[in-house]
């Protein structure tokens, strides 16, 4: 079962997403995948966020602070 965050997390897939990290960096871009904390080592939950052709960026759930869907 997901957590609140994991869902939200879970449901920026395929859209473009501004992400608030607790160090006060943003990252704006098109969320790629959800990995559930399952599959992911250490087990936390991560989003892959697209910036540019060739250039994702991994947030585990712990880094977030707040995630806006953009579209």
């Amino acid at each position: 079962m997901l957590n609140e965050k994991e869902l939200t997390m879970y449901y920026a897939r395929g859209k473009n997403v501004k992400v608030t990290c607790k160090d006060g960096t943003i990252v704006e871009g098109y969320c790629e995948m959800f990995t559930q904390p399952l599959d992911n080592e250490p087990e936390v939950a991560e989003i892959s966020i697209r910036k540019g052709a060739m250039y994702l960026v991994g947030i585990t759930e712990p880094e977030i602070e707040k995630i806006e869907y953009l579209d």
